[in-house]
């Protein structure tokens, strides 16, 4: 579906069941108005979002989730 997360799965640790959904972008990519509509539906419905445009920051969102160590 256009604009979807490019990562969606389940969180397993601390927050068990909780969907995920991550939008890897390139250091100055830019959000499509998809991108930003699928975000906020996600969260709203209580999903853990996020955008990320590096790997050091994946690995920062998934430390604040709770996922890594």
């Amino acid at each position: 579906m256009k604009g979807f997360p490019d990562v969606a799965g389940v969180l397993t640790r601390q927050q068990k069941g909780r969907m995920f959904a991550v939008e890897l972008k390139r250091p100055n990519g830019k959000t499509s108005p998809e991108q930003v509509a699928w975000s906020m539906l996600l969260h709203d419905a209580g999903a853990a979002v996020a955008l990320v445009r590096s790997f050091d920051e994946l690995v920062q969102v998934m430390r604040e989730w709770g996922e890594l160590d």
